[in-house]
């Protein structure tokens, strides 16, 4: 049987036409059972024709439609040159490069289309810089070296370093030595003699400052090895 509105094929005994949704028979025919189907008029049937020829026409357009954005989100092109890629080639016609560089559209778009920059974080690292843990010293080993070679009774490498204090109890012993020679050019000898070994201890200092230099060994306030030879 046929639809009276559309021309749809339906099949028996259904009472809504499932194209137009009209329904195909009276009330008072549906209660009493009766099946029979009205006859469609020739008009009826062209433009049901026509409308179902419309719709299949449309279906095939979407489907169409479809298929070609599936073969264009499927192509591929060389990353080097941008020209399109046969498929099962290895090598760009174009420009010679392998295919494995060659990427297809949704990849590019991935790869370019990165996540946004996380600006708060950026900014609380720049303001907020890891902790700086040094394992040396940036004092130069080389000018401390000279330093107590040849400044060393006035303890300039120690000023260097910034062992301020004792490198002033460094000048308080350097000093002994004259007072030794004052004592003992009078009539103070023993004066002299103490002096004089408060003046040796000094001298013992200095050159265990020196070697500890060069060793590497000699550490600046921060308690930090001079390890670096340049200036």
């Amino acid at each position: 049987m046929f639809c009276k509105y559309c021309g749809k094929e339906l099949a028996d005994g259904v009472k809504f036409c499932s194209r137009c949704g009209k329904q195909l028979f009276h009330d008072s025919l549906a209660l009493q059972g009766e099946t029979k189907e009205k006859p469609i008029s020739a008009n009826d049937q062209l433009n049901g024709g026509v409308e179902i020829q419309s719709v299949q026409l449309k279906s095939a357009e979407q489907t169409s439609n479809i298929v070609e954005e599936k073969s264009v989100n499927t192509k591929k092109f060389c990353e080097n040159c941008g020209e399109q890629l046969i498929d099962g080639a290895k090598f760009c016609l174009a420009c010679g490069s392998p295919v494995p560089t060659s990427i297809s559209v949704e990849e590019h778009i991935n790869q370019n289309c990165q996540q946004p920059v996380n600006r708060i974080s950026q900014f609380e690292t720049k303001n907020n810089p890891a902790p700086y843990n040094p394992t040396q010293s940036s004092k130069s080993r080389l000018v401390a070296a000279l330093l107590a070679f040849f400044l060393g009774e006035f303890g300039a490498h120690r000023f260097y370093v910034g062992k301020k204090s004792s490198a002033i109890w460094q000048i308080i012993f350097g000093f002994s030595f004259f007072i030794a020679l004052i004592c003992m050019a009078g009539d103070f000898p023993e004066a002299g003699i103490f002096f004089l070994m408060l003046g040796l201890v000094w001298a013992v200092w200095i050159l265990v400052d020196f070697i500890m230099i060069l060793c590497g060994s000699f550490k600046d306030k921060d308690d930090l090895p001079l390890v670096n030879w340049d200036f």
